[in-house]
This record gives C-alpha cells, structure tokens and sequence, in this order.
C-alpha cells in the first residue's frame, strides 16, 4: 500500500493509501477516529479483509490528526472527518474506483460518524455501512466520557483542552469537538438508512460504550448485524481483537 496525497478545496493535503487491484464488488473507504491515523488496527485489518475479498480499499489519514495529512490535532471535528471522507470519495469517483456508486464504508469511533453522516446524505450510494465503536451522539459522547474518564475528563472539560500523547506524536484535543458534536445524532438518522449495515462494538469500551452500538442497532430499519467483541477495549489492540475483527468482517461480505 503506498501512500499519496491529495488536496481538498482550500488546497490543504489528505494522505491516502490505496489497497487492492480489481475492485470487482466495489470500493471501500475506511476513516479512523479522532486522534489516531490511518495505520490503526481497525482500519488495516479492515483494508486487508475488503481487498482480499475483490474490493478497493481506500483509507486516508483525517486532517487534524497523528497522521500524515494538514493541521493539528486541536483543530479536530467531526465536520472536519465528514468534509474529508467527502473529498476522498468525491477524488475517488473522478479517478474511476468508483463504479455504479458501489460505496462501502467503514468508520472507527468519530469515522463512524461521519460514515453515518454520507450514508444517510447519499442512500443510493452506500451498499455497505461498517461501524466500529461509532460516534452515536455527542450527547451520549459526552455523558459516558462524564462518568467513566473522572478527573480526566473534567480537566479537559475546565481548560477547554486536554493534553494527548500517541503515536510518538502529542497535542491537545479540543472539547470543541465534543461541544460540535451535540449537534449530530445518529439516532435519528438511523431510520432512513438504506445500506447493509454491520455495527461492532467493544465490551471493555469506556468512551463509546458498547451499549450505544446496541440502541443504534435497535434504530436501524435497514438489512442489519451486530457483534460485540469480548475483551477488547475502544482501542481493539488487544490480543485476538484482531483477528476477530477480521472474521466479523470476512463473514459479513459474505453475505453482502
């Protein structure tokens, strides 16, 4: 997979990765969640089991994240995730990946949000809807980060920042990009989506509980699946995480 780069509208660069050659069943585009990059467990596996299952798997680092693309982190917000997913896909149609408007989409954390957000803009266009530990609401965001980050969250709420550190990379995350979020609710979008959607969430997840992937799924009135993944956490970098990560998803195109 070699990295590349475009640029958005106001000419600032997405890091893109291409995986895959044929993409006889469609394209995949897969998006991390805040402060992370496009090399997370969650993307890679995902862009391993799509190529190897006949689809063309693009992922691409988030501007104001710990990858490769413009800005710094306390710039993040979900609106920001949206406008590059939206630009990835809107480069991927002009090169030719996309054929038939065969989209499947897959989104990590506040990835998955944004996924909601095309999926539910664009219905005729996404086949397929993969979220993994998903933004559901900033509110519900914000409630579960008030109750299992204590004194954490807190501070961050009190200074408007709070200081992050991975990926040998530090900056400070904005609570901006909670207060942004309360917005968005894929709760009400839920109804209207048309894709064949797969939802998986982390039982050990105190960010993104995995009780808010089972009260997105129960609003889903769409061709729907959910797995909860036992001891992992929001991160899925515990052992065996990935590879049930894998079959959840190998078995899923299977049936899709």
């Amino acid at each position: 997979m070699a990295d590349f780069f475009i640029q958005n509208n106001l000419g600032q660069d997405i890091c893109v990765s291409f995986n895959g050659e044929n993409g006889t069943r469609g394209c995949l585009f897969a998006q991390h969640g805040l402060s992370s990059n496009k090399e997370h467990n969650v993307i890679k596996v995902a862009s391993n089991v799509f190529a190897d299952n006949g689809y063309v798997a693009i992922s691409f680092d988030s501007r104001y994240s710990f990858g490769q693309s413009y800005g710094e982190l306390e710039g993040a917000r979900l609106s920001s995730f949206y406008d590059d997913l939206k630009c990835v896909i809107s480069w991927a149609k002009e090169q030719g990946y996309v054929k038939d408007n065969k989209i499947s989409l897959l989104g990590h954390s506040m990835g998955g949000g944004s996924s909601v957000l095309y999926a539910y803009d664009n219905p005729s266009d996404v086949e397929n809807l993969v979220l993994v530990s998903p933004l559901v609401s900033g509110l519900m965001w914000e409630k579960a980060a008030s109750i299992n980050m204590g004194e954490y969250f807190k501070k961050w709420k009190e200074e408007g920042k709070i200081f992050y550190k991975a990926y040998g990379r530090e900056g400070y995350i904005s609570y901006n990009v909670i207060e942004e979020s309360k917005n968005y609710n894929a709760l009400e979008m839920a109804p209207h989506l048309k894709a064949n959607c797969m939802i998986i969430g982390a039982a050990e997840d105190a960010i993104l509980p995995a009780k808010q992937c089972k009260i997105l799924y129960d609003a889903l009135d769409c061709k729907k699946d959910i797995k909860i993944l036992e001891k992992c956490g929001h991160l899925y970098n515990r052992e065996n995480n990935a590879n049930d990560l894998a079959k959840i998803l190998a078995d899923f195109l299977k049936v899709n």
